[in-house]
């Protein structure tokens, strides 16, 4: 998250020939070869900030927050700005007052809007992003603001952020400081992402349901791309490298890619310290400075996806094949591998990477446990009536026979005797 304090900004603090440069300490010069290796030119694609979006409602709610809300459509990564002009009749906003924008992908029964971090067990108990404490407990998803005042000149504007971007459908309005409600139009949002040049990619302009799939798997995909290949953009926003090469697949159809995952590359491999690729990229653990454990990237280190499309070349069926075998390891099925520390998922996938599980067996098991069998009551057959032709008493009772009656009779007729003429 971030706090800007409109309060100390210093106008004209970033251009040459600032008056106040002289207090400001000089930059120090340092050799880090030794901790940190020979530094290198960094090669990430640029970050865009997209077209400005604005939100489709905003509601009220009782505690004097507002909930902005993008439409079903617009789950992105990204940031807003807020116009904070008074409305017609109310004064500015006086210096101090702090406003914070709550960013979400989820809401909860009382319309607030529902964050992951606030159910974390990792969440501090007291945020110090904003002064008092962040208002729902979520600082890895905010952004806050405090005004300057009649101090400032010109229209005063809650800016986006200068370090920080947000995964987030609803945006939450805390400290707005008029009586009148904003409107809608007050938020501005941006969808912020790597440039990536469209490829391939995949159109079905026949099939709007298919063409809104593709369309989220676009936006997906661009919401977690920005510098490198993020798990998600609404929590720590990091390269874990499992996520990375599930995905490399889909990103470089849609993208034109190569030159976004090689600058990714580069860097993960300039982190290997024994070998090993590391868990993700970057990665630092924040208490100790050590690489962290091997978790979700283990496959990345062990077994591709490449081995297992030797195996089943159907990428989707080999999802298909990898869920149903972690499910029977779930259900107590015997593992062919060592565990070694692995999720089912991931053994699965060593499984038929290593060739331990045969495909074929895998996909009859799947298409049998996808089979119902339903059994029918069916009525019990009564006696049919006995139709014989050299009856003249049967002949008789033909014509009073009901449907059902002369469908039971005709079904129990012996077939005729062939004749070889």
């Amino acid at each position: 998250g971030e706090l800007f304090d409109a309060r100390l900004e210093q106008e004209g603090w970033s251009a040459p020939g600032f008056a106040n440069a002289s207090a400001w300490p000089a930059a120090q010069e340092r050799d880090t070869s030794e901790l940190l290796g020979p530094l290198v030119p960094s090669r990430p694609r640029p970050v865009e900030r997209g077209e400005p979006l604005t939100p489709a409602t905003v509601a009220a709610l009782g505690d004097g927050s507002f909930v902005f809300d993008l439409g079903p459509l617009l789950n992105l990564a990204g940031f807003c700005s807020l116009d904070l002009a008074p409305p017609p009749g109310e004064a500015p906003a006086a210096a101090g007052r702090t406003v914070t924008l709550l960013h979400a992908e989820g809401l909860n029964a009382d319309g607030s809007i529902w964050n992951w971090f606030q159910t974390h067990p990792g969440c501090p108990a007291d945020c110090a992003l904003a002064p008092g404490g962040c208002p729902v407990n979520c600082a890895a998803m905010n952004s806050s603001y405090v005004t300057r005042g009649a101090a400032g000149a010109g229209k005063e504007l809650f800016g986006t952020p200068h370090f920080s971007y947000f995964g987030f459908r609803w945006v939450q309005l805390f400290g707005w400081p008029y009586a009148a409600p904003p409107a809608a139009s007050a938020l501005t949002c941006f969808f912020v992402h790597s440039v990536l040049p469209p490829a391939l990619g995949l159109n079905f302009p026949t099939s709007p349901a298919l063409q809104a799939l593709q369309t989220m798997v676009v936006r997906t995909h661009l919401s977690n791309a920005v510098s490198l290949p993020t798990d998600c953009p609404q929590r720590e926003k990091r390269g874990w490298t499992g996520d990375a090469q599930l995905t490399t697949h889909s990103g470089m159809l849609n993208f034109d890619a190569l030159a976004f995952y090689e600058s990714w590359w580069a860097s993960a491999l300039d982190q290997q310290r024994i070998g090993c690729l590391p868990p993700g990229e970057p990665t630092r653990s924040p208490r100790s400075g050590a690489l962290r454990p091997f978790n979700w990237s283990v496959p990345v280190a062990r077994v591709t996806v490449e081995d297992c499309i030797e195996k089943v070349e159907n990428r989707f069926d080999l999802v298909l094949m990898a869920a149903h075998r972690a499910r029977q390891i779930s259900s107590g099925s015997q593992i062919t591998i060592d565990r070694d520390n692995d999720k089912n998922p991931v053994v699965a996938l060593r499984e038929i990477g290593d060739g331990m599980i045969s495909p074929e067996d895998l996909h009859e098991d799947l298409i049998h446990s996808l089979q119902k069998y339903v059994e029918v009551d069916e009525p019990e057959r009564h006696a049919a009536p006995v139709l014989d032709s050299q009856s003249d008493d049967n002949a008789d009772n033909f014509d009073t026979l009901s449907e059902e009656e002369l469908l039971r009779g005709i079904e129990s007729l012996a077939p005729p005797e062939r004749r070889e003429d």
